[in-house]
């Protein structure tokens, strides 16, 4: 939970410090303009009165909690529930909902392994009457991950992991809540994850209850394994992860990653209940919050190894060719999976390890990933009638059931496996309807166009494109070459542009195409080039950061109809200031701390903001100035994201061409309130 500026931070759903996202380093923008000169938010006429200072109750000085204890831990990641973490997550009214602390738990744990280098499967989620599809068998490249976010880290790396986070949020079927006030609440499924995700099939729970459970924990800290632990309390439980032990006068103390931002990240006594003390003298929902002494753990949480995997991963021996599968098991609970087979009416499908009998299983799947048979015949073959489709197949040694799990024996020289395929011949014209049934690949990125920096030299955008059924989807990206030196090409699912020419960049226009079996989907926009940066689209979040008490800065994006535009620092309210000018500095919106909701002609706007505003009040002959500000604190609510919603923005960048860019804005000095 977040809180009223000076308010803590709390439970499942709490923010830490809000850490921003900017232009790459490779981006280098005039970045002048981004700040307000001089005394844009003060008034300068002072003549009248000395004037009243007032702090925002929002904000408060505290001592900071000292967590005593010294000790090493196992995770360097400080991440937390709100943007940019949550990203890739789906909007209430224009609002990204909250991560959820358990999927921001596990996604530190696989972090810290660096593991999978791949998932597995597909997952379909539904919530509010949104349908959601993840498709995890992607590439997961842990080492564009950021560790930490600064103001430096580039877009497409924290695109990655909102990617990853969005995947586990989905496996475990997260109910979604959006911040500050509502919360995302899931349950932590392991049989999912551990087999979409490739993890050991030994993790088990245990509560505190059990007389072994510190014993647990100190074996698991000691083999440098991270656990998840569910911590019961009020107002609500909260999932962490203990990762570190110490031993502070004579007590135990394990180090608990809270996932807040680094927040409450500290050594604690978890023999005893967990008081973290709020930071507000007032009841809010940012209040003091209790954790009894009733834990769950989860363990052991790593990689799983021959012995411990039920991943359908494929070995190089795993292969299939033409109407034949050839493979093999390398542990009894090995289970290789096999897509996109095209199969026909009357279909024989013949099993063999060297014995009289199949000895081991054959699962078939429909397109859409249903079971539609599981066999393993005293013969080795058996027949099926199919429509002509796409089918996948799944083999192992062992079954399971509510009950019970049978198994074939793995014995030396049984551990190779043939399946010979005999079924009806695709036609041309079926194969179009095939792919005509399976539909098209899917890009997710908003269809923008983007706006860069004259002099940048490289550029890298993560591209979201899926095949709803799981197909593998291959992408490629064309030039139209209007600007010599302007090279674009992808890397996996990273598309790369590059400038090699110093002279006059000309528009350039990008056709990213997504392919699945001969059908594409193409993403087409511009590529524009400016001295300054200009936001803009349906859903945009624009990073700041206070460097002091007297910061102010300026955003330039364009609005265009109702839009709504709202600021957060990790408070439950906006815990600084706002105005809003049109692009000849005349005020359009005063200075508000609160949620900007208005139309708005279609053109390039200046928001500033300021932690400080003063009010000027006209008495009898004179003029009393009065000050109001949220104090600053370096780490508390200095860096800031802006939310504007327009979902009626047209995405035609005419504006910028009559836009002179290479010229500072003017803006009006005095910012204040009249009464």
């Amino acid at each position: 939970m977040t809180r009223n500026k000076k308010y803590q931070l709390v439970l499942c759903i709490v923010l830490s410090m809000i850490l921003l996202c900017a232009c790459t380093q490779e981006e280098k923008w005039d970045m002048h303009w981004e700040q307000s000169s001089g005394n844009a938010f003060q008034s300068m006429d002072v003549s009248a009165s000395l004037p009243d200072t007032q702090i925002v109750r929002a904000a408060t000085t505290r001592k900071k909690q000292s967590t005593g204890i010294k000790g090493d831990y196992l995770l360097k990641t400080n991440w937390h529930q709100h943007y940019p973490f949550n990203k890739a997550l789906p909007m209430i009214n224009g609002r990204r909902v909250v991560a959820g602390c358990v999927n921001i738990a596990l996604a530190q744990i696989m972090y810290y392994y660096h593991y999978p280098l791949q998932g597995n499967g597909v997952v379909h989620h539904s919530w509010k009457g949104q349908y959601f599809t993840a498709v995890l068998n992607r590439r997961l490249y842990w080492n564009k991950m950021p560790l930490t976010i600064t103001p430096d880290t580039p877009n497409y790396a924290i695109d990655e992991l909102a990617a990853l986070i969005r995947d586990i949020s989905m496996i475990n079927q997260t109910l979604f809540g959006s911040g500050p006030y509502e919360q995302s609440g899931a349950a932590f499924d392991m049989n999912q994850f551990v087999f979409h995700f490739g993890y050991s099939r030994e993790i088990q729970q245990t509560s505190s209850n059990n007389p072994e459970f510190f014993h647990i924990i100190d074996h698991e800290i000691e083999a440098r394994r991270p656990v998840l632990i569910s911590i019961h309390g009020q107002p609500i439980d909260h999932m962490a992860i203990i990762d570190g032990k110490t031993v502070h006068n004579g007590q135990t103390c394990y180090h608990v990653n809270m996932g807040w931002g680094g927040q409450h990240n500290r050594f604690y006594d978890l023999s005893r209940p967990i008081t973290l003390e709020s930071i507000s003298d007032q009841r809010s929902i940012g209040q003091t919050y209790r954790f009894t002494g009733h834990m769950t753990l989860y363990y052991p949480i790593k990689p799983c190894d021959k012995k411990t995997c039920s991943s359908n991963n494929l070995e190089p021996h795993d292969h299939v060719s033409g109407n034949q599968i050839q493979g093999q098991f390398d542990f009894r609970t090995d289970k290789d999976r096999y897509e996109n087979i095209l199969l026909k009416d009357t279909t024989v499908i013949q099993g063999d390890r060297g014995y009289a009998n199949q000895a081991f299983y054959i699962e078939i799947y429909d397109q859409f990933h249903q079971l539609l048979s599981s066999s393993a015949p005293d013969s080795k073959a058996i027949q099926h009638d199919f429509d002509p489709g796409i089918y996948h197949f799944t083999v192992s040694l062992c079954q399971s059931n509510q009950q019970s799990m049978h198994c074939y024996e793995l014995k030396p020289g049984y551990a190779q496996y043939t399946i010979r395929i005999s079924t009806g011949v695709i036609t041309p014209d079926e194969k179009l309807s095939i792919a005509n049934d399976i539909g098209p690949p899917i890009i997710t990125n908003e269809s923008t166009d983007i706006i860069l920096p004259r002099n940048f030299t490289k550029h890298i955008i993560r591209m979201d494109a899926f095949h709803p059924m799981g197909l593998p989807v291959a992408l490629s990206v064309a030039s139209d070459t209007k600007s010599p030196g302007i090279d674009a090409y992808m890397n996996d699912h990273f598309l790369i542009i590059t400038n090699q020419h110093q002279g006059h960049l000309k528009s350039t226009k990008l056709s990213v195409t997504a392919h699945t079996n001969g059908i594409r989907t193409q993403a087409d926009f511009n590529i524009m080039f400016s001295g300054q940066r200009v936001w803009f689209g349906k859903t945009i979040d624009i990073p700041g950061e206070f460097k002091n008490q007297e910061s102010q800065n300026i955003h330039r994006l364009i609005l265009e109809d109702r839009c709504r535009l709202t600021g957060y620092n990790g408070f439950m309210n906006q815990a600084f200031y706002m105005q809003i000018m049109d692009k000849q500095g005349k005020r359009i919106v005063g200075p508000n701390d609160r949620e900007i909701d208005r139309y708005f002609d279609r053109g390039i706007y200046h928001i500033q903001t300021s932690l400080k505003i003063e009010r000027r009040q006209q008495t009898q002959g004179s003029q009393k100035i009065s000050t109001r500000y949220y104090e600053y604190q370096k780490g508390l609510g200095d860096q800031y994201v802006i939310h504007a919603y327009c979902p009626d923005v047209n995405y035609d960048l005419d504006l910028l061409a009559q836009d002179n860019t290479d010229s500072p804005p003017q803006f009006q000095k005095n910012f204040h309130h009249s009464f």
